[in-house]
């Protein structure tokens, strides 16, 4: 059974309680489970803008750029950028899901990191594997310092 504070005003209005009681009783309720887990649609929101946030960002970066400096300097700006932002609404705002799907969109841009950096030092370990957007298609061991770093 979900109780709402109004559910109390009302025992309050009938005389089953005191509103006094009715206002005691409601913050002892509160106290019992204060960030009890719940579907809401901004929680589905919260989670698109995150998907939106890596698709778009891995998009632009791979496909908009040839510069491997390039690659890495934006990804590199945007994760420390989402890190700063999802630790202030992590910890001061106390908005644990935007700020844990920033944070985790900041991990996201990792492996683009890597290879923005490993595309402009040149630095394969088996040969320049191709295109990161064709990752997924072949994966090679050129792809191992990708790897390495995201789970770092």
């Amino acid at each position: 059974m979900k109780i709402i504070p109004t559910d109390l005003d009302s025992a309050a209005q009938q005389g089953i309680i005191s509103p006094e009681q009715a206002k005691k009783l409601w913050q002892y309720l509160e106290t019992l489970r204060p960030d009890q887990a719940r579907f809401q649609a901004l929680h589905v929101l919260y989670y698109f803008g995150g998907v939106l946030i890596l698709a778009s960002m891995s998009w632009f970066l791979t496909n908009a750029w040839e510069n491997g400096w390039a690659v890495m300097g934006i990804a590199g700006l945007f994760a420390v950028l989402y890190t700063i932002v999802g630790n202030g609404l992590w910890t001061k705002q106390n908005l644990k899901i935007p700020g844990g799907l920033l944070i985790t969109a900041a991990v996201g841009l990792i492996p683009v990191f890597v290879y923005g950096l490993q595309k402009g030092l040149g630095l394969w370990p088996q040969g320049d594997p191709g295109a990161y957007k064709n990752y997924h298609l072949w994966v090679k061991g050129s792809w191992f310092f990708m790897e390495i770093a995201t789970i770092i």
